[in-house]
């Protein structure tokens, strides 16, 4: 959908184009449906504490196209760095993320300092993670067909850039992962003031490896079960496993998790020469979108050094 006409009603276009952002969004606003990434393969997403806990560099890029059936649909964009420090106890990271919905565009960036703090020499990691940075939100007057001199276009575009952030914490050793995060500091601490619906407000998972093998070509399973709080909403369970098969250089990676918004995300990864990374996810509509959409498609590229 290219143009929208105001016509005499551009009140109620504001309106619904601003909800039709907050149910498609993820880790900026609407945390109803989350990256798929953000399960296994790039965990930084929803948690700050998680930066360069894998040690080195770290890049990734991901891309969602929500809902491609509904015109004005969300897309969504990721980025994210992280560069773990010579000293091996701290890292640092960039997570910039962009979504578009309909004519309302967001971008939340970010920069993250995480401290790994050794437990019982080095098998075991207490992580510390604090990000800060800024969120834009704007109406795309260049893909209006009307009036854009509006006077509810103008209020919105002229609301200044935010201060924004996260806050997690993650227990990790070689089987174990648990994990515990505050996302959208702006608003967990001025709820007074920004009291939108569909914002998270704490996400806490644990997961466990079960090895098999693994350094001979072997497999590990890896269930997971995580709980996210959200806003004006019932709180969401995940549930699912990943399982993971080869070794040395070359992994082929398989996942499922069901959310008791009742959707199922299911993805494949391959890490080819322990260096590059392809992700492909498919998340089902919630129950409530079933009528209406074919769902939500994600892929994600990773480079490591």
């Amino acid at each position: 959908m290219k143009t929208h006409t105001f016509g005499k009603r551009p009140i109620q276009l504001i309106c619904s184009t601003l909800l039709l952002a907050a149910m498609g969004t993820a880790p900026v606003k609407a945390q109803l449906n989350p990256m798929g990434a953000s399960f296994y393969q790039n965990q930084y997403l929803s948690n700050p504490a998680m930066a360069g806990t894998d040690g080195g560099i770290k890049l990734n890029l991901h891309y969602r196209n929500q809902w491609s059936s509904v015109p004005g649909a969300p897309v969504n964009y990721a980025l994210t760095g992280e560069f773990a420090l010579p000293d091996k106890k701290s890292s640092v990271g960039v997570n910039a993320y962009n979504d578009k919905a309909g004519l309302l565009s967001r971008t939340r960036v970010v920069g993250t300092f995480a401290y790994h703090l050794p437990l019982n020499g080095v098998s075991e990691t207490l992580s510390f993670g604090l990000s800060v940075g800024f969120m834009n939100e704007r109406i795309d007057d260049a893909a209006l067909n009307g009036d854009i001199s509006d006077p509810g276009i103008s209020n919105f575009n002229n609301k200044p850039t935010y201060i924004d952030g996260d806050f997690g914490i993650a227990y990790t050793n070689k089987q174990w992962n648990a994990q515990a995060s505050v996302p959208n500091l702006n608003s967990f601490l001025n709820r007074s003031k920004r009291e939108s619906a569909d914002v998270g407000t704490y996400y806490a998972s644990v997961s466990y490896k079960i090895f098999e093998d693994e350094e001979d070509y072997g497999y590990n399973v890896e269930p997971k079960l995580a709980y996210r709080g959200i806003r004006s909403h019932s709180d969401i369970f995940d549930v699912g496993a990943q399982v993971s098969l080869g070794g040395g250089e070359t992994k082929t990676r398989g996942m499922v998790v069901y959310h008791s918004s009742k959707s199922v995300s299911a993805g494949l990864g391959l890490l080819m020469k322990s260096r590059y990374e392809l992700n492909a996810i498919y998340n089902s509509p919630t129950a409530a979108l079933t009528s209406y959409t074919n769902g939500t498609f994600e892929v994600g590229l990773g480079l490591r050094f």
